[in-house]
C-alpha cells in the first residue's frame, strides 16, 4: 500500500498545502485582536471590497481553507491506493474495456499531481484571502490585488487540464 501511495501521491508533496492551512490560521490568530469591529467579507470582481461584517468572519477563509484540505487529501490517498485504477474510471464499458492497465495508471497519477496542484492553488487562494481582508480592515491595502486572480487561474488551469485529459481518454476510439 506505501509503494502505491508513493508513486502516485507522494506525501513529501503535502507539505506546501499543509503550510498553507497552517498560516491561514495563524494569520486570523495573531491579527484578530487588532482587527475593527467591521472588517471586509466579501469582494466585487476587481477585489474592491463590497461586503462589511464582523470580526470573528475573519475565520471563515481559514476555515474553508482546513476543510478543502481534508476532504482533498482524503480523497487523493484513496484514489491512490486503491488496488484498480480502472475502479476509479468512470467511462463506458466498451471504451473502459480498451484501456491498458498502463494508461489507467497513468491517468490515475496525472489526476492526483493535478489535484494535489489544484488544491495548493485554492489552499493559496484562501490563505491570501484571510490576509488580504486583514490588510484591507487595517487600512493598509484596498482590495485584493493582482495575486488573487492569479491564484485562482492556477486553480482553474489545473480544472481544465484534468478535464482535457480526461476527454481525450474517453473519447479514443476502443479496440
Amino acid at each position: 500500500m506505501r509503494q502505491r501511495l508513493n508513486k502516485a501521491y507522494p506525501p513529501q508533496l503535502e507539505a506546501a498545502p499543509a503550510v498553507l492551512v497552517f498560516l491561514g490560521l495563524y494569520l486570523a490568530a495573531s491579527s484578530y485582536g487588532i482587527l475593527p469591529d467591521r472588517i471586509p467579507t466579501h469582494f466585487d470582481f476587481f477585489g474592491t471590497p463590497d461586503g462589511w461584517g464582523g470580526r470573528g468572519q475573519i475565520w471563515v477563509s481559514p476555515a474553508i481553507g482546513a476543510g478543502l484540505y481534508i476532504v482533498l487529501t482524503v480523497i487523493a490517498v484513496a484514489s491512490a491506493v486503491v488496488k484498480d485504477p480502472m475502479a476509479l474510471i468512470n467511462l463506458p464499458a466498451r471504451w473502459k474495456k480498451a484501456l491498458t492497465a498502463a494508461q489507467a495508471e497513468g491517468m490515475r497519477v496525472f489526476m492526483l499531481r493535478n489535484l494535489l496542484f489544484m488544491k495548493t492553488m485554492m489552499l493559496c487562494l484562501t490563505t491570501y484571502l484571510t490576509r488580504s481582508t486583514i490588510e484591507v480592515a487595517l487600512g493598509r491595502q484596498n482590495g485584493l490585488g493582482a495575486p488573487f486572480f492569479f491564484f485562482l487561474a492556477g486553480a482553474l488551469v489545473a480544472a481544465g487540464a484534468m478535464a482535457w485529459k480526461a476527454l481525450r481518454i474517453s473519447s479514443a476510439k476502443p479496440k
